[in-house]
């Protein structure tokens, strides 16, 4: 893991048939999707952003909007990316 990985710790309520995790820039646009439509069972995960966008390239330090949405919740964070 490098300096500038994320951790991004989340929750599943229940078992999900479809978790979905993407990251957003500030003003909205999609960077990266780290979750499509993954089966989970409930209970605490983490899962490891590296600062890479959907083509690999590195994105700038700043903040960033991530998205998570099961079966049942949607839950929306932000977080501080810092190089």
């Amino acid at each position: 893991m490098c300096s500038s990985d994320l951790v991004i710790p989340f929750v599943v309520p229940a078992r999900a048939q479809a978790v979905n995790l993407a990251v957003y820039n500030g003003v909205g646009q999609m960077v990266r999707e780290l979750l499509n439509n993954a089966v989970m069972a409930p209970g605490r995960h983490e899962i490891v952003w590296d600062g890479r966008d959907a083509n690999g390239s590195t994105v700038s330090s700043g903040v960033y909007i991530y998205r998570l949405q099961t079966d049942e919740i949607t839950s929306v964070r932000r977080m501080t990316l810092l190089k």
